[in-house]
């Protein structure tokens, strides 16, 4: 099997940074901040998890033992529960960036550069 698919979660962590930090490199008048990179391997981690636990669930119960083979189905809510705030918190982070346009950093009380030509 592939190295790379070995480690979903982290290749996914890495994909989601890389992608946060390609908006605040090019689009976003905003700086990096350390908690929504934190927040980036967390939703990450709870994607690869859901998507794990949900398969187990719609698989063969044999996986989840006596005690949860009868709850199949609430594991599978949680799975899809963990997921959607998972990916919804990854969107309001990238779209945060995405919607914060270089464009209003005049608007936003920064000064605009001095043309020396006209003093």
């Amino acid at each position: 099997m592939n190295e790379a698919l070995s480690h979903p979660i982290e290749l996914l962590a890495a994909l989601l940074i890389t992608l946060y930090f390609v908006l605040v490199a090019f689009r976003s008048a905003l700086r990096p901040e350390l908690l929504e990179v934190i927040a980036l391997i967390l939703t990450s981690s709870g994607i690869v998890s859901a998507i794990d636990l949900g398969l187990l669930a719609i698989g063969d119960g044999a996986l989840l033992g006596e005690s949860l083979r009868d709850k199949h189905t609430l594991i599978l809510i949680g799975a899809v529960a963990i997921m959607w705030v998972s990916l919804v918190q990854t969107g309001q982070i990238m779209l945060h960036h995405y919607h914060s346009n270089r464009d209003t950093r005049q608007r936003r009380g920064r000064r605009p550069p001095v043309n020396i030509r006209n003093n």
